[in-house]
This record gives structure tokens, sequence and C-alpha cells, in this order.
């Protein structure tokens, strides 16, 4: 399993992803909730991201605009920005 994080421009913003392939193309997208971050609560999505890829499924983790590693302000965001 090779997990890969980088930037991606999305709307012309910086877009922190964490992305774990295990060669496959069955793949989770962990999308987080308000204020949250692509690390989940207590970690949960990094370690769920880990065990899927340990089963053969990859997986995508991301910060919203204006959330946890990923530019922008929060409060200066809007639909266009979110995923």
């Amino acid at each position: 399993m090779k997990e890969t994080t980088q930037d991606q421009n999305f709307n012309g913003h910086s877009i922190a992803t964490a992305f774990h392939d295990a060669n496959s193309k069955n793949i989770v997208i962990f999308c987080h909730g308000y204020r949250g971050t692509s690390a989940g609560p207590n970690r949960f999505f990094v370690t769920a991201a880990r065990q899927l890829a340990k089963r053969g499924i990859s997986s995508l983790r991301f910060d919203q605009y204006g959330c946890g590693n990923s530019e922008g302000d929060f409060i200066g965001g809007s639909p266009q920005n979110a995923f």
C-alpha cells in the first residue's frame, strides 16, 4: 500500500489530499463534516483508510476548503468552494 499526500488545485484553491493506493479500482472517498479534517474524529479516517488498503480497497481523504491543511478561510467559504 502506498500513501501519498499532496495539494490539488480545485477552483483555484489548494486542497490537501491523502491517497491510499491499494492498486485497486475499488475506492472509498472520505468527506469530513462541518469544521472537520481529513484525519477524521480521533484519526478514524486515517485508521479506516489503512485498514481498507490492507483489504485491497484504495481511498482518498481530503480537507475541505478552509479546513485542516487546505488553504482558505472557512468563514469566507461558499458552496462553490466545497466538494
